[in-house]
């Protein structure tokens, strides 16, 4: 992966004649996601979305609320699929198939881009394209229980279609000619309630891949013991999954 300049924007606006804001909607681009039981979430950030691509693709993993009837006011590419308990397992060999444009940009359901990274997207894909680039990496701004990370961290967001999307946990396409776009952020916010739940259930998931039970087990260890500097370790035990996270993620072991 290669870190563009951080005046790439302006160099991309000059060489490429793209003005930014970039024009919108994107054709080029397809915004795609995987949703379960998001009734509460989907609508708004669908809403938010849809100025900015011609088309929106989802698949809903089958959900207990009125996820599928939201998406449907939404979304042009629907796909239906059994709850699998994780959005990769959907997003690769479900959705893709279906998308016609040439990029693809993932979001997932928790996650809230900016204006900033959204009406830049197509100097991007031309920063891609005019360095033989399959992918984009973001930058992502995250907090648990409004408790902000400090660390620089991003994720591999937008890249071409045609290189697909494994279906394994934890998983993003193994492509090498990458770069870290440096306009605008995704925004990731989550309650320490929802992330340990989460991760409890990829752990079980990931049953015999020691590398994804690591990670799992690290990502619900750094989040208690981050939150617990802020709220004190009594609320983080407060919560009616600490006992299965304390054998999980600490060993047994009471950290505090």
């Amino acid at each position: 992966m290669s870190d563009p300049p951080s005046d790439a924007l302006d160099a991309v606006i000059a060489a490429s004649g793209i003005a930014y804001p970039n024009e919108i909607p994107y054709t080029h681009i397809t915004a795609a996601l995987v949703v379960w039981n998001e009734e509460r979430r989907i609508g708004p950030l669908l809403d938010y979305l849809r100025p900015f691509f011609a088309t929106l693709g989802v698949v809903v993993q089958e959900s207990s609320d009125n996820t599928e009837r939201v998406v449907r006011e939404f979304a042009d590419i629907i796909v239906q699929d059994q709850h699998r308990g994780y959005g990769d397992a959907s997003f690769g060999p479900k959705l893709l198939p279906h998308v016609r444009t040439p990029w693809t940009f993932k979001v997932d359901a928790d996650e809230w881009p900016n204006e900033d990274l959204l009406r830049s997207l197509s100097c991007a894909t031309w920063y891609a394209e005019h360095n033989r680039l399959d992918g984009i990496w973001v930058s992502f701004h995250s907090a648990v229980d409004g408790i902000e990370y400090t660390e620089q961290h991003g994720h591999l967001r937008l890249f071409k279609t045609r290189v697909g999307w494994p279906s394994s946990l934890h998983s993003r396409p193994m492509i090498e000619n990458t770069a870290f776009w440096q306009t605008g952020y995704i925004r990731h916010d989550r309650s320490l309630d929802e992330l340990e739940q989460d991760y409890l259930r990829y752990q079980q998931i990931a049953q015999g891949n020691t590398s994804w039970m690591e990670h799992n087990a690290m990502m619900m260890r750094s989040a208690c013991m981050g939150t617990a500097a802020i709220k004190g370790w009594e609320y983080v035990k407060s919560h009616a999954w600490w006992p299965e996270v304390l054998a999980v993620a600490f060993s047994g072991e009471d950290p505090s």
